[in-house]
């Protein structure tokens, strides 16, 4: 397929599975971070990059509104940690443990070859859903882009279940909460980006199941 300029500032065309794919993937790694810990000095140089901040994967508004907030929000590195513990933390006001009544999440994990970044959290916490949302976005994006129709549905499938089952109903919980519990510019806009990603998410395993890669329009991104 031929190749558009990529340009940062822009969503790319719905029917565009492979960069959106990748935008979905992007924006979970980061985001997976944000959730899985208290921020260590790696993601702290990451949430006061401006550049980076400017250039968050996706362009909706919600998104770029959350992203600004974030590059005008230097909240001491302390400060957060005491956020996280406070919010997050084994007597925090939200939770993000998200229900999985069949254990079913380590099957689904290792079929797909996903191995969990952060391999101390639970299957089904918060942080490691996000984390499988990208692995999936991005598996998905390249299986688009070899003209893989019957994997890529069937990936699309998959995505749209997993974040209609587990991450979907865990990010309202996620999101009310900190929206109420959080006076944390930094945990607020952050959510703000998950609540996002997760309707992005959505968004692209529908479009996934539902059109032909045989049939897609150019690419914005040469994996």
């Amino acid at each position: 397929p031929a190749v558009m300029a990529f340009d940062p500032f822009t969503t790319p065309a719905a029917e565009d599975i492979t960069s959106r794919g990748v935008r979905v993937g992007t924006a979970a790694s980061v985001l997976h971070k944000i959730f899985a810990a208290m921020p260590d000095r790696g993601l702290l140089e990451n949430l006061s990059n401006p550049a980076l901040l400017r250039m968050w994967p996706l362009r909706d508004e919600q998104s770029v509104q959350a992203a600004a907030i974030l590059e005008n929000e230097h909240e001491h590195g302390r400060d957060l940690s005491n956020e996280y513990a406070r919010l997050f933390g084994p007597l925090g006001r939200v939770s993000l443990l998200g229900q999985d009544p069949d254990a079913a999440l380590p099957a689904l994990y290792s079929k797909f070859g996903f191995a969990a970044p952060t391999p101390s959290l639970p299957p089904a916490h918060f942080a490691t859903q996000l984390a499988f949302i990208g692995h999936l976005a991005t598996f998905l994006a390249g299986l688009w882009r070899e003209g893989e129709a019957p994997d890529a549905h069937q990936t699309g499938g998959t995505l749209q279940t997993f974040v209609d089952r587990y991450t979907g109903p865990l990010a309202v919980d996620v999101v009310g909460g900190v929206r109420t519990q959080s006076a944390s510019p930094t945990y607020k806009a952050a959510v703000e980006l998950a609540a996002a990603l997760v309707k992005e998410a959505a968004s692209l395993a529908e479009a996934a199941t539902t059109l032909d890669p045989a049939t897609a329009g150019p690419s914005e991104t040469e994996l």
